[in-house]
């Protein structure tokens, strides 16, 4: 069994000494949260489902690195104006944050969303016969109908231009969803190319793509909100990148794309479909409400102690309601993106 596939907390009493020394670690840090909350978290870690027992280990993880720096905190705390909570209220020398966690997995109900818009979008690309593309923004609801998407698409697609960009929105039984449609004229994909794309390009779906509709979710839980907003990520992946990724870019700057000229060759660009740089019709930030992004990794070492290695690096939003103070996250990676050039800069 790889180390990168541990379920559930039978699975690290393995014999492997970085495994034990994380599990060891691991109870360290569940005694610091304090019951009720021990309890729960700690039936959530013996848990077999990856989603549980994953997402549990980095909210120990945060809660252990805002502990040891002097932060108070509430976990779950209640808000006013909606039934959600976020993960983590923190509070210190009257300052406060608001903090979600959230890990990224290859779970089955993704992959199932992904080949279902893929043979829809096949299908639909062969009744226009122009090449559709669609992107889901926000996870779309099971019950949701294939037909009454391939309606809306039918309607507002158009015969004329070379390319259509539009979206679908809407609930069904209480659940939002969104998706991206575009419609390509002579402009035919590879069958190894997916279901997502913005204009002018096609890409396939990847870990920044859900990584975006992941901090998007959580951002568009809590409505309006008095102070920093943090949503931490956990992408799992067998790579393990200690520095800044191009799927963090394309979760919070936008897609790379890919732009054709008249002339038949292109140029590569960014669009502004980030967390950070989507806009609403108005000009202004949709997510501004998110002060930062953090993406945390961790590995294992492969020379003694076997302890593993927990990482962080910070992504400031320029664009946010409420700043987050570089010195929340002292000593961590942190950048920003540079609202002229679109640039990431870090400290």
């Amino acid at each position: 069994m790889s180390i990168w596939n541990i379920h559930g907390w039978e699975n690290l009493t393995v014999g492997k000494p970085e495994v034990v020394a994380a599990r060891e670690k691991i109870l360290r840090q569940l005694d610091r949260v304090p019951e009720p909350h021990r309890a729960k978290w700690e039936k959530r870690l013996k848990s077999r489902r990856d989603d549980s027992h994953f997402s549990v280990r980095l909210e120990l993880f945060l809660h252990g690195f805002f502990k040891e720096r002097g932060w108070g905190i509430e976990i779950e705390p209640a808000l006013s104006g909606t039934p959600n909570s976020p993960d983590f209220y923190l509070h210190r020398d009257g300052n406060e944050i608001l903090a979600e966690a959230k890990t990224l997995l290859d779970s089955r109900e993704v992959e199932q969303q992904y080949t279902r818009l893929k043979t829809l979008a096949d299908e639909l690309t062969k009744k226009l016969n122009r090449t559709v593309l669609i992107h889901p923004y926000f996870d779309l609801p099971p019950s949701l109908p294939n037909r009454h998407i391939a309606s809306e698409i039918e309607k507002r697609a158009s015969a004329i231009g070379l390319f259509q960009e539009f979206r679908i929105a809407g609930e069904h039984q209480g659940q939002p969803y969104e998706l991206e449609v575009t419609i390509l004229s002579d402009h035919k994909l590879t069958p190894n190319q997916g279901v997502g794309a913005m204009v002018g390009q096609v890409h396939e779906a990847n870990t920044g793509q859900r990584m975006r509709e992941e901090i998007i979710n959580k951002a568009s839980k809590y409505g309006e909100m008095n102070t920093p907003f943090v949503v931490a990520v956990w992408p799992q992946t067998n790579l393990y990148i200690p520095g800044p990724s191009e799927d963090d870019l394309v979760a919070l700057r936008g897609d790379e794309v890919w732009i054709l000229s008249p002339l038949g060759d292109g140029s590569t660009s960014f669009e502004p479909n980030g967390v950070f740089t989507l806009k609403n019709s108005d000009g202004t930030h949709r997510f501004s409400r998110v002060s930062a992004v953090a993406i945390y990794q961790f590995k294992y070492d492969v020379d003694p102690p076997h302890t593993g290695c927990s990482t962080l690096r910070v992504y400031h939003n320029p664009w946010a309601e409420h700043t987050l103070d570089i010195d929340v996250f002292q000593g961590i990676p942190q950048g920003i993106v540079n609202p002229d050039t679109g640039m990431m800069e870090w400290t």
